[in-house]
């Protein structure tokens, strides 16, 4: 997802392995810690991947901005979500390479489960992005935040233990 840290966790991913990423060493842990790290690692990396920038291009226009405004601001949200080196991914693409990479860590997690529906939301605005579905402004921004505290949720619920 996210490649713009230095000294990424995420590229020292070896679970039961040892791995010294500049900062920290994590010996044999069983798994146990490093999955932890992994995780928090994954979900950070969607935080800012899918959290932030969904949200932007609808955060971005004035108040006052029309529908035509609106709608290229849903279509860039949705469909060019993250852009970088030229490259762009869609919030379902993020998304569906968090939930691979996840896998079934986190199964039977309330905030996992609480994303999941916040997501689904978010990207059932797809349907909007023609012409004849009218676009009501607030809904659309609730749906979208909505995501952004689903992570924080899950966030703080694997930072617990």
């Amino acid at each position: 997802m996210r490649s713009g840290r230095a000294k990424s966790v995420k590229a020292n991913r070896v679970p039961y392995s040892s791995v010294n990423d500049g900062d920290h060493v994590h010996g044999y842990t069983r798994g146990r810690e490093m999955k932890a790290d992994a995780t928090l690692d994954l979900l950070l990396d969607l935080k800012h991947d899918l959290g932030k920038y969904l949200l932007l291009p609808i955060g971005l226009l004035p108040k006052d901005a029309g529908e035509p405004e609106l709608r290229d601001a849903l279509r860039r949200a949705l469909l060019q979500t993250r852009v970088s080196r030229g490259q762009s991914q869609s919030a379902r693409e993020l998304w569906q390479a968090f939930a691979a990479e996840l896998g079934s860590e986190l199964a039977g997690s309330a905030a996992l489960a609480q994303l999941r529906a916040a997501v689904e939301r978010a990207l059932a605005w797809e349907r909007a992005l023609a012409p004849e579905v009218a676009l009501e402004r607030a809904l659309l921004e609730r749906d979208l935040q909505a995501v952004q505290a689903a992570i924080a949720a899950l966030i703080a619920e694997v930072r617990r233990g």
